[in-house]
């Protein structure tokens, strides 16, 4: 996302971030959770991450580009941008101490930006002699702090991952938060259900205790949470926005949903609800499973109709196969 070597590519990535349209888990390997800046953030394909305390580094595959992101308090994006600029341009002086050479980076102004409704201050720049380029992204988290993270990379590999780059911010979505005890909320998973993992599947468990499950080749997700209710229907209607808005984003049409069919897992009632985008590129898939507590765990896919075709009978032997624990 990092061509602020000009002007006009300036504006090209600041349109692309604003006008938005990324589909994260349909392009990128997996999300990761940055818990100290209450974000996730797409991982692109072979690329690493790595968190030390509270301050999370995102490498390119070659090591070439890093994303430095930490947590600052407050929310004043402007400071927090201003102190970055001032620990870039600190290292100018300390080239110079060790060699000799006068370096120069220079910086575009700030743009504002609206970041999956998160508010954000984006600042481009680099080396007078444009060999060097530098982004700074200030971000406003739900908890009024600002998550600010930066790069410098050389013209060539700034180059070589822009789309990477920019898909990666593009996705970069708030961590949402609830109150134990709340209708609706979600509750940790763990110890609750037994949930089979197929050979080669993986599994994160988000700050909520909720699941995203991976299949093998990180292409299919199966997202599974565990809502406080007695009466699901809130949580079916929030889950088909959700669907439903998407669809909308990237231009694929209503999604049309198949009438409620009743099921059983493990002796469970249950209820399935299918759905399709007019366009028929992307299919919608959930299960609400009552459990003997009374509480209803949602199991959501949202993908392309060839994940989907090619991933729903194991899917579907993972939901079959939860068991609830005593």
């Amino acid at each position: 996302m990092k061509r602020f070597f000009s002007a006009a590519a300036t504006v090209l990535v600041i349109s692309a971030v604003v006008l938005g349209g990324f589909y994260a888990d349909e392009a990128f390997a997996k999300n990761i959770t940055y818990a100290a800046g209450e974000i996730k953030v797409p991982l692109p394909d072979k690329w690493t991450c790595e968190e030390t305390g509270s301050v999370l580094v995102i490498n390119s595959p070659d090591g070439n580009i890093k994303l430095v992101f930490n947590i600052q308090e407050g929310a004043d994006l402007a400071a927090a941008t201003e102190g970055a600029k001032a620990a870039i341009e600190k290292t100018s002086d300390d080239v110079k101490k060790r060699t000799g050479q006068i370096i120069k980076f220079e910086f575009k102004k700030s743009e504002k930006l609206d970041i999956n409704g998160m508010e954000a201050l984006v600042t481009g720049g680099g080396l007078a002699d444009g060999n060097v380029i530098t982004s700074i992204f200030a971000i406003k988290n739900a908890s009024n702090r600002t998550v600010l993270f930066y790069y410098n990379a050389m013209q060539e590999s700034a180059k070589k991952y822009n789309e990477d780059i920019m898909k990666l911010i593009q996705g970069i979505k708030p961590v949402k938060r609830y109150k134990a005890g709340e209708p609706g909320s979600i509750l940790p998973i763990e110890g609750k259900v037994e949930i089979p993992l197929p050979q080669g599947w993986t599994k994160d468990v988000e700050d909520n205790g909720a699941y995203i499950i991976h299949s093998p080749d990180n292409k299919f997700t199966l997202n599974i949470a565990l809502y406080e209710t007695a009466k699901p229907e809130k949580a079916v209607s929030s889950l088909k926005k959700v669907a439903s808005d998407m669809a909308k984003q990237f231009s694929l049409g209503k999604i049309k949903f198949d009438r409620k069919s009743p099921g059983n897992v493990a002796g469970l009632k249950s209820a399935e609800y299918r759905g399709l985008t007019a366009d028929g590129r992307m299919k919608f898939h959930l299960s609400a499973i009552e459990l003997p507590s009374k509480n209803y765990l949602m199991c959501f896919m949202f993908t392309t109709k060839e994940e989907y075709d090619k991933r729903i009978s194991e899917a579907e032997k993972i939901i079959n196969g939860i068991r609830p624990l005593k």
